[in-house]
């Protein structure tokens, strides 16, 4: 038994996204070159099934009546809110206690500070409902995370 994938780069990957992109016969002409530029200049090496699987008529038959276009902008998540996105202990230890409670301030949301909390794993009551008690505790809650990363590192 062969292998069941194989690593292409260089002329190999640049043949693969060429023949790819024109077997999807619902792709414009110039969307199609376009594509291809932005595949060639972003990926460096690719891995794909082996052997190719053959997209001769089966693909041409699906795609056919079927225009590929661009992702409606609505399809995106509405609520792209990351819990990660900032670090409760790189704040504090940069801008101090008032800095991390004004980024806190500036989040949207009880229920977006209690994600942030568990995300980045400061122990925080869940049942707090009110912004400024679960600020302090966010506050409180970080602070012990650095005492106790001191006290490991010492």
């Amino acid at each position: 038994m062969g292998k069941a994938t194989k690593e292409l780069s260089g002329k190999s990957k640049e043949k693969y996204f060429r023949e790819l992109l024109r077997a999807h016969g619902g792709i414009e002409a110039e969307a199609c070159k376009r594509l291809e530029r932005v595949l060639q200049d972003e990926v460096r090496h690719i891995r794909v099934r082996w052997p190719v699987p053959e997209r001769g008529k089966a693909l041409v038959q699906r795609a056919a009546g079927s225009v590929i276009a661009p992702a409606p902008v609505a399809a995106v998540a509405v609520d792209s809110f990351d819990p990660n996105a900032w670090s409760l202990i790189v704040v504090l230890r940069k801008e101090g206690p008032a800095g991390l409670l004004s980024k806190l301030a500036a989040v949207d949301g009880i229920e977006h500070l209690h994600a942030i909390a568990k995300a980045q794993h400061v122990a925080i009551d869940p049942a707090l409902a009110d912004r400024a008690a679960i600020h302090a505790a966010i506050l409180t809650g970080t602070e012990r995370r650095i005492a106790s990363r001191q006290a490991a590192a010492s």
